[in-house]
């Protein structure tokens, strides 16, 4: 055999089942014979030289014919690789040189993720989202690839494109290197979301990739799309996308055509009505409307919710985010140049810089550290759900004494609001508040959660007053609040409450929403130089420092 294409004629070839899938053996003991034919239709029908004898006819030699006819047609499903031209790129295309531009490379096609079909050879584009990268000796790396919404012919699509085993995990997430916003638009590796990052196996020689980073901009070709085995799978149509080894000859590989601020200038240019067709590099990651795609999925899932606060301004994982304790006492150490081990925590931890974290500003308790830091995730659930919670989230408190009572047990109980008898309340009358004095404090909980894991995040205060009234208005949302509570202190507090059930409707929003918020870290302080062997006893506690300003996109 020369090259790909080559027909082979055998004779006594035993062919046997094995996990599901036809394989032929070919045993010198029972006469097994073989002959190569070449596949180019220029040739004549004449085998190659062999010192195996084989014998064949006119029907075998009008089978090769058709075989021929066949490989060479244009809808045939088998890859043929072509030579690349000497004046084309290779694998691993460098950034600086223009990728192919439609004059160069006129017979290159591009497939869309959620158009793919099984048994097939096809060059797609996308958007790096995430690599995981297993141990140099496997020599495989799996990149997560998403090139914008799924069309809407195949919005009701049920094919799986199956990633790695979850017995895997564990070790690729000590690997990982996500982009925390892109995780969180395309709902990266969450089970319960529409995914739209699609994973891709890199072996061999394709594994080393050092070059590929999230955010990425990249074309890859020749990739095989495998049906998986029904033992290697219990769902129906389910993909693995392979870029195999070899082939750098016929091209195969991954091309980096942009990084990431390709696309944030493409983003630019767009909304300000500007051409972008003077740009080699836009035009040519544009050829196959990667960029458009790209930006209508940014509109369509956009970041629902964030911060105005600017620093930090690097986004992090929730895996990145639980190890700031360790990295932060860790550079302490260095600071005095001392030498400590590695905690067991730290060994596996995803590596945080000191720039990704900010002390907290007017830290009153003298026993907890706390810092602030980005986080990019996506909104798994939220508390409260229902009018009957909303007694056992909002406080009643004393701005002069500083007591404060949960509002369902002061409305099952005749105790007085607080000690010093400035606010009072007398069960059936609706008195809880005083002329100038805030005594309405709520409280929210956010669970979120990403593919390195999950937290509950605390909201208090004027904050969570902000996330449950969709307003920054400090007057506003405290005469929401005060209509809420003369509301729920009613004999009868129903479902329909037009405030309460205003309130929970703008909070339930959040839910499976991507959002972009600075967070405060704090955990339990440690006076020594140390590092802390694990980060089980710190008490760690995330929230939303009070007093922060939203932007919600509609």
């Amino acid at each position: 055999i020369q090259s790909i294409g080559d027909i082979i004629v055998t004779h006594r070839l035993i062919v046997k089942e094995f996990r599901g899938e036809l394989h032929g053996y070919g045993y010198g003991t029972v006469g097994f014979a073989a002959v190569v034919f070449s596949g180019l239709p220029t040739e004549p029908l004449e085998p190659r030289l062999s010192n195996i004898t084989c014998s064949f006819g006119t029907p075998e030699l009008n089978r090769v014919r058709e075989l021929r006819e066949w490989y060479h047609a244009p809808d045939c499903p088998v890859e043929r690789e072509l030579d690349a031209r000497e004046n084309e790129p290779t694998a691993f295309t460098s950034i600086s040189q223009p990728a192919d531009t439609p004059d160069q490379d006129s017979t290159l096609t591009i497939t869309r993720l959620w158009q793919l079909k099984p048994r097939r050879f096809v060059s797609i584009e996308g958007q790096v989202v995430a690599t995981y990268r297993y141990p140099d000796e496997d020599r495989c790396t799996i990149i997560y690839l998403w090139d914008g919404p799924s069309c809407s012919v195949s919005s009701n699509r049920t094919s799986v494109f199956v990633g790695p085993p979850k017995d895997h995990i564990t070790q690729l997430l000590r690997s990982v290197n996500l982009e925390p916003r892109l995780a969180a638009i395309t709902a990266h590796r969450l089970p319960d979301e529409d995914d739209w990052s699609v994973p891709l196996f890199l072996y061999d020689e394709h594994s080393i990739c050092r070059a590929v980073k999230p955010g990425d901009i990249v074309r890859v070709r020749n990739v095989h799309v495998k049906k998986c085995p029904s033992f290697d799978c219990d769902r129906p149509d389910c993909f693995r996308l392979i870029v195999h080894g070899g082939g750098h000859r016929f091209k195969r590989g991954v091309e980096v055509l942009g990084r990431q601020c390709l696309l944030e200038t493409y983003l630019r240019l767009t909304s300000m009505t500007e051409s972008s067709a003077a740009d080699t590099l836009i035009s040519s990651a544009n050829q196959f409307h990667l960029l458009s795609n790209l930006r209508s999925g940014l509109s369509s899932r956009p970041v629902y919710l964030r911060t105005t606060r600017e620093q930090p301004k690097t986004a992090l994982t929730i895996a990145q985010l639980c190890n700031i304790p360790l990295a932060f006492h860790r550079n302490e150490a260095e600071q005095f140049n001392l030498c400590i081990p590695l905690a067991p925590d730290e060994q596996y931890a995803s590596p945080v810089s000191p720039s990704c974290w900010l002390l907290a500003d007017n830290q009153t308790d003298l026993h907890r550290t706390a810092v602030y830091a980005r986080l990019a995730a996506r909104v798994a659930s939220v508390f409260p759900t229902a009018v009957e919670d909303l007694n056992h989230v909002l406080i009643v408190a004393c701005d002069r004494c500083h007591s404060a009572i949960r509002m369902s047990a002061l409305l099952h109980s005749k105790e007085e609001v607080c000690e010093c008898q400035t606010v009072t309340k007398q069960f059936g009358r609706k008195v809880i508040d005083v002329p100038g004095k805030r005594v309405m404090r709520p409280f929210v909980f956010l669970r979120l959660h990403d593919a390195t894991g999950q937290l509950l995040v605390s909201v208090s205060g004027a904050t969570a007053m902000s996330l449950m009234c969709k307003s920054n208005s400090t007057r506003a949302n405290n005469k929401e609040w005060l209509l809420l509570a003369e509301q729920l202190q009613s004999t009868e507090v129903h479902a329909e409450n037009s405030v309460a059930s205003r309130l929970l409707t703008q909070l339930g929003q959040l839910s499976g929403r991507p959002i972009d918020l600075v967070l405060q870290i704090s955990w339990r302080t440690e006076w020594d130089l140390g590092i802390p062997e694990s980060i089980d006893h710190l008490d760690l506690r995330f929230e939303i420092p009070d007093g922060e300003y939203f932007v919600w996109q509609h």
